[in-house]
């Protein structure tokens, strides 16, 4: 019964996590299909609410790292594998980050604005 509650549980936070980005940002694509909407802008918006979830879902692991190097009681191997989920959490954080710049940048280059 226990291993169940924390399925339901583990879910139910997994689709929070992908719901409340999405939700958000809503307002911000308000018409994609508009015809003074621009395909760059457009990209723009779309690749802006994919990387707020990749964000949201990196933020989840370094806190899920964080849980479990706080609850390994000394045990070495719970200790090395939260902390190896926090760095591969930092090096996706760090990923992210440069693919948005990269991004900002490509498709300002494409609309001819800063």
């Amino acid at each position: 019964m226990n291993k169940l509650k924390n399925k339901v549980w583990g879910l139910f936070c997994s689709l929070a996590i992908f719901a409340v980005p999405l939700l958000v940002s809503a307002t911000e694509l308000y018409s994609p299909i508009d015809k003074s909407t621009s395909v760059p802008t457009l990209i723009g918006k779309v690749l802006n609410v994919v990387v707020g979830v990749v964000g949201a879902i990196a933020l989840a692991f370094f806190i899920y790292g964080g849980f479990q190097w706080m609850t390994s009681a000394g045990d070495g191997k719970k200790v090395s594998s939260g902390k190896d989920t926090m760095v591969w959490a930092i090096l996706g954080l760090v990923i992210i980050f440069s693919a948005r710049a990269i991004l900002t940048f490509v498709l300002g280059s494409l609309t001819g604005s800063k």
